[in-house]
């Protein structure tokens, strides 16, 4: 028997190399795109958002919808639900919400809070499967203090026992990552999506943005680290915030009417820089983060939200590119650059491109000799200049928003006889 194993030992050893070889020589795979979800979080169903949903279904692989808020009466929680038809989104992926507004404490396991909390994520989990849709997970969305993490992951903790084995994700904030107990935190969830946007206090600058893009990357190389599955949580939306007089922010809106801020409140709006958004978006597809598992945004498009990007745009940032920015001046109506004769000129201007903001510095009317300009108004808060057969609208800052499709009276030129027009749109600098 020996000699029989000891040939066998001396193929077998041989045949090692054979079979290592390839696999030496193999490549390393390629990593599959990053899924993109968006949230929905309208309090008001109507028969936009599924519209929304509809058209968007292509370029999303699911959407997290808030089925609840939790605000507070006294101390005491008070669940508000949102009118939301599941059956409607029956055929997407479907992810519930429950978002809780701030609250200081105390938190436990059991108390009021919590069995409300669980008492609320099994009947929105009913509710979509009633309407026969299998939920994804649940999300938990709480305003937590920065230094309240370690009461909060209990409530995590119960919710988590008492949807299993449907999992639970936690949304987070960047400054939570300071934090000792973040590391904790979601890890009591089965996965958390970290949040890189939000509004600054004190106010910040002319140039303040939702989402600084430098800092998000940071962040997310911290929450690398930390070895726990996470989303990124991307924006798409304008804020309007107040500050009181000492610069402390009051309160924000983006997706609501105005609130009622006093006399005196300091009022500052923050774009969201959708090209440096679809940087990012290319970035990470092109060099997936470690233990990232997909990207979220906050919001999906819907007609009539009026502080969020265009349904264009937005499509063009799931695709990791800029939106196109393009508009175009009509004269009396007519696109055509080069018009008949005529003794009077109303300027419109049309956005022609995917998203509501462009760049326009100033537009140059030119006219052919020997006419001559009689009158002219620009439009309000504009300013005007002539030169030799031809009048420049100044605009008085470098970009105009402007709804896709739509159209804005950009003033009018009268001549003292009939004339040929010319007219350019300017991008440049002043």
């Amino acid at each position: 028997m020996a000699p029989f194993f000891s040939k066998l030992g001396n193929y077998f050893w041989l045949g090692i190399p054979l079979l290592l070889v390839p696999a030496c020589n193999r490549e390393k795979p390629t990593a599959l795109p990053l899924p993109q979800r968006a949230y929905v979080w309208q309090r008001d169903w109507n028969q936009p958002i599924p519209e929304a949903i509809a058209r968007s279904r292509h370029d999303l692989a699911g959407y997290v919808i808030l089925a609840c808020e939790i605000e507070w009466q006294n101390g005491h929680p008070r669940p508000i639900f949102p009118n939301v038809d599941w059956a409607s989104v029956k055929h997407e992926n479907i992810s519930p919400a429950i978002r809780v507004t701030p609250y200081p404490g105390p938190f436990s396991e059991d108390d009021e809070t919590s069995r409300l909390l669980c008492i609320t994520a099994l009947l929105q989990i009913s509710n979509v499967r009633a309407a026969g849709v299998e939920p994804r997970e649940l999300q938990l969305d709480f305003d937590c203090a920065q230094k309240k993490l370690a009461g909060y992951g209990k409530w995590v903790l119960a919710v988590r026992r008492a949807i299993f084995p449907l999992p639970l994700v936690i949304t987070t904030l960047p400054v939570w990552l300071d934090e000792p107990e973040f590391s904790g935190l979601v890890r009591a969830a089965n996965s958390y999506v970290l949040q890189v946007h939000s509004v600054a206090a004190p106010p910040g600058g002319g140039q303040a943005m939702v989402c600084d893009p430098a800092l998000a990357r940071s962040w997310i190389v911290r929450a690398s680290r930390i070895g726990v599955p996470f989303e990124i949580s991307l924006p798409t939306y304008r804020t309007i915030a107040g500050y009181d007089a000492d610069g402390r922010k009051i309160g924000a809106y983006s997706d609501a009417v105005r609130p009622a801020w006093p006399p005196g409140t300091t009022i500052r709006e923050y774009a969201t820089d959708l090209d440096a958004m679809a940087a990012l978006v290319a970035s990470w597809q092109a060099d997936r983060p470690e233990h990232c598992t997909g990207l979220i945004w906050y919001r999906l498009p819907v007609e009539g939200d009026r502080q969020n990007c265009s349904w264009p745009a937005f499509r063009a940032l799931t695709q990791g590119r800029a939106p196109i920015r393009s508009c175009e001046v009509r004269v009396n109506g007519k696109v055509t650059n080069v018009q008949s004769l005529l003794t009077l000129a109303d300027l419109s201007l049309f956005n022609t491109g995917e998203s509501d903001d462009f760049p326009l510095t100033g537009i140059i009317v030119k006219w052919d000799p020997p006419a001559t300009l009689a009158l002219a108004e620009p439009p309000v808060g504009w300013r005007m200049t002539q030169g030799d057969h031809q009048l420049r609208f100044i605009s008085p800052q470098a970009s105009v928003r402007l709804p896709l499709g739509a159209s804005r009276a950009m003033g009018w030129l009268r001549f003292d006889e009939p004339a040929r027009i010319h007219v350019d749109v300017l991008h440049e600098n002043r």
